[in-house]
């Protein structure tokens, strides 16, 4: 019963400040419902929520990253942004993720005709 109450608790406590942090504490718990409340902050407000929950962001494991850059839910301005915050959680361990990046790309539907202005952003990081 406290269990259940503390889910409920941190369900309606999710902002775009924790959203990350609490996608991945809840992936990892097995809590599906504050899984899907993290998640559906995360996607509709990206740019803020990456901003926002820093650490949550670059702490979030290759495969459940994958999946947030992949979903069709997420809201950002445009793809530029998704490149860059996929760049960004690389570049908090260069050495490990780095040989993941082509990966991310490919979920995170980076398109060809933006690789000019893609490159050039990743290169000031």
């Amino acid at each position: 019963m406290a269990r259940l109450a503390c889910i409920r608790l941190l369900e309606t406590a999710v902002t775009p400040t924790n959203c990350f942090t609490l996608l991945h504490l809840a992936t990892s718990c097995k809590l599906p419902s504050l899984a899907a409340a993290a998640h559906a902050v995360a996607m509709a407000d990206f740019a803020d929520a990456c901003r926002l929950d820093d650490r949550g962001f670059v702490g979030l494991p290759l495969k459940l990253l994958m999946h947030v850059l992949g979903c069709d839910e997420l809201v950002t301005g445009s793809e530029l942004q998704v490149f860059s915050a996929a760049a960004h959680w690389v570049g908090a361990d260069k050495t490990a993720r780095l040989p993941h990046f082509h990966k991310l790309l490919g979920e995170s539907l980076i398109w060809l005709h933006r690789a000019h202005s893609v490159l050039n952003a990743y290169s000031r990081h």
